[in-house]
């Protein structure tokens, strides 16, 4: 039985709003909803926090795949720099536009971004 402020109906109802921005096939909302579940398993982060990271990134006019993309590595930073995920995200998706990059160049970025945050404390 579910019941109201259950985190999997949280997480469900902000994937399924991420797909209006998307407008996946059900098939594809399930595989980046297994996606984000296999994510929060291995880094033991919430599921509601990559749910709602991955509708920030839709919201920014990211694709499901893109946001997926950037939405890994945005978590691992918010995770190893303690910052806020969503500021981060922000900054990533707008360096990433704003150099003429590609959204799979956000690995790289945020690398660059952790180890500059490391040596500037």
């Amino acid at each position: 039985m579910t019941h109201i402020g259950d985190p999997g109906m949280e997480f469900e109802k902000t994937i399924v709003n991420a797909n209006s921005v998307f407008n996946v096939s059900q098939k594809e909302l399930h595989e980046v909803s297994d996606s984000m579940v296999k994510f929060t398993l291995k880094y033991g982060v919430s599921a509601q926090e990559t749910a709602t990271g991955l509708y920030q990134l839709a919201s920014a006019g990211l694709s499901a795949a893109e946001s997926q993309e950037v939405l890994k590595h945005t978590m691992i930073l918010a995770m190893a720099t303690q910052g806020d995920h969503n500021t981060l995200a922000k900054l990533t998706v707008q360096t990433i536009m704003g150099f003429g990059m590609e959204m799979e160049q956000a690995a790289e970025l945020t690398d660059k971004f952790a180890h500059t945050i490391q040596k500037s404390l």
